[in-house]
């Protein structure tokens, strides 16, 4: 017989995993934004960049045309595991209650048969949730790897420019 104690730390953990679920979603709108601000900066001064890129003496030329390409590569790297990220979805409810009813019988299970089956159902839940946020997480972990390398780069960038320039 399962305790009221018992179900409550089910309980919490289950929902702990909900509120991992939420805030992995909302570091991937972080994540999002700070990559479609790159990518805008870059964007609107793309006329700009390829005037100075004109300037440019010929060795800077190619170390900028590269610096340009593995900005754009790496930005682009990180915009794909980051849909990934935010694609996964496949999240496990506590209870199917379309099943529970269709399984009852002429007479409902006892409290305690009814309590236990719930706390195997949100260990079952929770198991799968976490390697769901897992998942969602390593994804997550990888776009900012990806993010910061097409931030340096961009940075490495706009530095080549200005070294150019002295």
């Amino acid at each position: 017989m399962a305790t009221k104690d018992q179900m409550d730390f089910f309980k919490d953990t289950y929902f702990d995993e909900e509120k991992r679920y939420e805030q992995l979603t909302r570091r991937g709108e972080i994540y999002f934004s700070i990559i479609s601000i790159l990518l805008s900066g870059i964007l609107l001064k793309l006329k700009d960049i390829a005037d100075l890129y004109k300037e440019m003496q010929r060795c800077f030329r190619i170390i900028g045309f590269a610096f340009f390409v593995l900005a754009f590569l790496f930005l682009g790297i990180a915009f794909l595991y980051l849909a990934q990220a935010l694609r996964i979805r496949s999240y496990q409810a506590i209870i199917d209650f379309k099943k529970f009813r269709d399984d009852l019988e002429d007479t409902p299970p006892s409290d305690e048969d009814f309590f236990d089956d719930r706390i195997v159902n949100y260990m079952y839940a929770t198991e799968k949730n976490e390697a769901v946020n897992e998942k969602r997480a390593n994804a997550l972990s990888r776009s900012l790897i990806f993010i910061l390398l097409g931030f340096l780069f961009v940075c490495s960038f706009v530095v080549s420019i200005i070294f150019q320039k002295i």
